[in-house]
């Protein structure tokens, strides 16, 4: 399941935020889901996740998007 928290954000939902992501990942869980945060930006975005559950993310704080070329030599760099 792939939350997109940038989405209620952009829709006017920002302070309501907290309680959507932790009911959405609640919800992925009990389905037996992992849950992938799209649109994670901020350190305070990624913490508050990992502390109510969410491990995977993905978002500007980690990489701006990429072509495959340059998505290939983002995990090598990742790797070594």
């Amino acid at each position: 399941m792939i939350a997109a928290f940038s989405t209620a954000q952009q829709c006017g939902a920002a302070e309501r935020l907290p309680a959507i992501a932790r009911t959405i990942v609640a919800l992925a869980h009990g389905m037996g889901l992992g849950v992938i945060a799209e649109g994670v930006e901020t350190v305070e975005q990624k913490d508050f996740l990992a502390r109510n559950g969410c491990h995977d993310y993905q978002g500007y704080l980690f990489s701006r998007p990429l072509p495959l070329e340059g998505f290939e030599q983002f995990l090598r760099l990742k790797e070594s």
